[in-house]
């Protein structure tokens, strides 16, 4: 979470993300100064209600005692979950899932759906239970390999974990499973951070729950940070790998537009021939990576068969018109078409009736 909260507060586009943390009350530094009995009163002028005042606390940033985690302030929002416990830990853990599952079934004004992918940094178990929380509920996980701890048991794990077959209640069932060599490494790797726990079962545990994960070979993506390919690639690449079906495939475009990753579309996309893309469906992508301005999308779908006659319509002039930024050459250069139709409207209208074809006056269209 600090890590995720480190990122924003470097971002420049801070004041325009909403970063929502998820903790444990019972594990919460200070948490007594969120109380209602510490808060004040401070004025702020909301947009919506310019009387309203907001309450709030004086929360002192400081560093927490062992065990404890202090509320990141590059947070925007924090949501502190209480079962009446003090020190048991993971009992956020549900929460979040529920609360990342109904925000995954939001979509954006541009009719994105909201992926949702976990990524694994180093971490305890805490971080493994978390991680098997996410791949039960159909969720994506990156996990970095080289970053320690947790993170590196499980891509031990996973990379050398065998399929093996058992009889169970008089049916084969497939699972994931260790040779003993692997078995006897994976226990040192464990001992080495978390030898300390050895007496609370924490070896089988971890074993347990990494063999689990192993199941997932599809949505679970083994990221090295020595990698040289960009993290976000791989990311939208599980996420690619983890969704099939043709009726996701136009969101998958869309999302890859919007991350600006035509390779990823390349390989994950248009190379599966199960799924062809209607005329319709070509249009709105193509609409869509201009406004977006992705070139290389542009020329994506036109090799992929996208026809540009087809496309220009004057539904679509319209929304390019109405929807790019006046800072891109696109905008300026219906804006010139634009100016030049307006002084030889007369000329070139009757240029067209001469042909005996209608035209899409730029003029018409810009409403």
């Amino acid at each position: 979470m600090k890590l995720v909260g480190d990122v924003i507060g470097r971002s420049i586009f801070t004041s325009k993300i909403c970063t929502i943390g998820v903790g444990n009350w019972g594990k919460t530094w200070r948490r007594e100064m969120l109380l209602t009995k510490h808060r004040i009163k401070y004025e702020r002028e909301a947009d919506d209600h310019p009387q309203s005042r907001e309450p709030m606390v004086n929360y002192t940033l400081d560093a927490p005692a062992k065990g404890y985690a202090a509320l990141d302030p590059n947070h925007t929002h924090h949501f502190l979950v209480d079962d009446g416990t003090a020190e048991k830990e993971g009992i956020e853990i549900d929460f979040r899932g529920e609360l990342e599952s109904l925000i995954c079934n939001m979509f954006t004004k541009d009719g994105v759906s909201l992926p949702m992918v976990t990524i694994m940094i180093e971490g305890g178990m805490q971080s493994i239970d978390q991680a098997v929380s996410t791949l039960r509920k159909g969720k994506t996980l990156v996990v970095l390999k080289g970053s320690g701890r947790a993170s590196d048991i499980l891509c031990y794990g996973f990379e050398h974990s065998i399929e093996v077959e058992r009889e169970v209640d008089g049916e084969i069932v497939t699972e994931r499973t260790l040779t003993e060599a692997c078995r006897q490494e994976m226990i040192k790797l464990i001992d080495k951070d978390f030898a300390k726990y050895r007496a609370q079962g924490i070896v089988d545990k971890m074993i347990t729950a990494v063999m689990e994960i192993s199941t997932y070979r599809k949505t679970v993506t083994v990221f090295s940070i020595y990698n040289p390919e960009p993290l976000d690639f791989y990311i939208l690449s599980s996420l690619m790998q983890s969704s099939a079906g043709g009726a996701t495939r136009m969101r998958q475009m869309r999302l890859a537009i919007t991350w600006g990753h035509a390779r990823v579309a390349r390989e994950f996309i248009f190379a599966r021939k199960e799924y062809k893309f209607s005329v319709e469906e070509l249009n709105s992508l193509l609409l869509f990576s201009i406004i977006k301005q992705r070139t290389e999308f542009v020329k994506l779908l036109i090799d992929y068969g996208a026809n540009v006659r087809d496309f220009v319509t004057q539904a679509h002039l319209t929304r390019l018109y109405n929807e790019l930024r006046s800072s891109t050459g696109g905008y300026r250069l219906l804006q010139e078409k634009r100016r030049k139709e307006k002084v030889d409207r007369g000329r070139f209208r009757m240029s067209v009736r001469s042909k005996s074809t209608r035209g899409v006056m730029l003029s018409d269209v810009a409403q």
